[in-house]
């Protein structure tokens, strides 16, 4: 694959635990453009396959490519240039002292100059809503602005690629149309855009297509609409369509998304 592109491909990727347990199965996906939603049930793999797209987990077998580089063949840390992720606690990358510092410490890694990193934090903090707690210190937030203080400390990297591991969860109704705005604006500029979310609601507004995982393998892959149409696929995965496909589908209208 051509290295400028912003794509991720998986070829055939499976990953046991040490435990033994089989987390992926043989997934072959390319993730190219806009918001890409993964969803699926605990235990179904999405933060597995979440932490095999910027080189934190290694295929078993198969192979991963972030932007033509085999994940296999770089360290973490030259895949960060490629790649920003906000894990699901985001106690696991607090760690600075305040929000304005945590926020700069990106940037101020993968060499952005003194002006750059001033803009990127001060945009980060804008979109996330930080602009009144800038200074102060993250572990003295709640868990909701410590997940965006987390958010917004990978935004400033500015990646091309930027994975969101259940970013709504434990957000408020506010934090969760930030977030929206926030997925909205990565893919306006042109970045690909991977939430795993618990979301559906999240999911049939903000992406462009949505990835149903369960027991590891790919179960549906396509856009919203055709995803949560498919309510006895969806049955398996334990995920809920929207409540407005399954009024749509009560009252006949097959292809009712919000």
């Amino acid at each position: 694959k051509v290295d400028g592109s912003n794509e991720i491909v998986f070829e055939e990727v499976h990953y046991d635990y040490p435990s033994g347990v089989s987390a992926i199965r043989g997934v072959s996906l390319s993730l190219e453009g806009g918001c890409i939603c993964i969803v699926g049930q605990n235990g179904a793999g999405k933060t597995t396959l979440a932490r095999h797209l910027n080189g934190l987990l290694k295929p078993t077998r198969g192979r991963v490519l972030v932007r033509g580089k085999d994940t296999r063949e770089y360290r973490v840390a030259e895949l960060a240039r490629e790649v920003g992720q906000a894990f699901q606690n985001p106690d696991d990358q607090l760690f600075r002292s305040t929000v304005v510092e945590e926020v700069r410490f990106g940037p101020d890694n993968v060499g952005a100059g003194s002006e750059e990193a001033k803009r990127l934090v001060n945009s980060a903090i804008d979109l996330m809503g930080l602009e009144t707690v800038r200074e102060k210190k993250p572990h003295d937030l709640g868990m909701p602005e410590r997940k965006r203080v987390a958010t917004a400390s990978v935004i400033a990297m500015n990646t091309p690629v930027v994975v969101l591991d259940e970013p709504t969860g434990g957000q408020d109704a506010e934090g969760i149309d930030l977030l929206g705005q926030l997925v909205d604006t990565l893919v306006q500029q042109g970045k690909l855009v991977i939430v795993v979310t618990h979301d559906v609601r999240f999911a049939a507004r903000h992406a462009d297509r949505v990835i149903a995982l369960h027991q590891g393998r790919v179960l549906l892959d396509d856009d919203p609409r055709a995803v949560f149409g498919r309510e006895e696929d969806l049955a398996l995965t334990h995920v809920e369509p929207p409540a407005v496909t399954r009024l749509g589908k009560l009252l006949g209208l097959d292809e009712t998304l919000l």
